[in-house]
């Protein structure tokens, strides 16, 4: 049994690693690990999920609900959510990894920019309108913020980027209407 004290040099600068050091550091290593990281994400999903119903509740008009489509809109704005989600969680993955590995010199913020998180929005506002597109936009953003380290700049970012493009495909009746408003957000990005 060894003690390992607060602010105890377990290992100084130049000095050669021995068993003990070893052993002491694997020790530090497996106390400081997350506890129950399956908890933090549950909890994560569950708030984002109680998040979602509240938005729809207060975004959706009431005759919406009773016409027996509160189920399906809600499984299908759950079902964007979470894929959006899953293409955040990839992105963050690859932009840690992207710009090593690139001959050129671009920097991880830059690229964080690019993710298509506005898209989901416009998806939303396609089936349901631009009023529970709008809701939608804030789960979105918060979500994609919790995966890029809370950061309220790119919260921001998603959130103007993901209403203004609800916004401007809510009249769509053509193709056209999707190039217009990705040209549009492409300028305003």
């Amino acid at each position: 049994l060894y003690e390992i004290k607060a602010g105890e040099m377990i290992l100084r600068e130049g000095e050669r690693v021995s068993e003990l050091h070893l052993l002491k550091l694997d020790e530090l290593r497996s106390k400081t690990r997350r506890q129950k990281p399956y908890a933090e994400g549950l909890g994560a999903v569950s708030l984002l999920m109680a998040m979602a119903i509240t938005a729809y509740l207060v975004f959706s008009d009431r005759k919406s609900m009773t016409e027996g489509n509160f189920n399906k809109n809600l499984l299908f704005m759950a079902s964007v959510l979470i894929l959006f989600m899953i293409i955040a969680e990839v992105s963050a993955t690859v932009i840690e990894i992207l710009p090593r590995n690139l001959p050129y010199s671009l920097s991880a913020s830059s690229v964080v920019f690019s993710i298509p998180i506005a898209s989901g929005a416009m998806v939303v506002c396609l089936f349901m309108g631009v009023e529970i597109a709008v809701g939608f936009a804030l789960l979105l953003s918060v979500g994609a913020t919790v995966v890029f380290n809370n950061r309220f700049d790119l919260f921001v970012y998603y959130m103007i980027n993901s209403c203004l493009g609800a916004y401007w495909i809510q009249h769509c009746r053509e193709r056209k209407v999707f190039v217009k408003a990705g040209f549009q957000l492409g300028l305003l990005n």
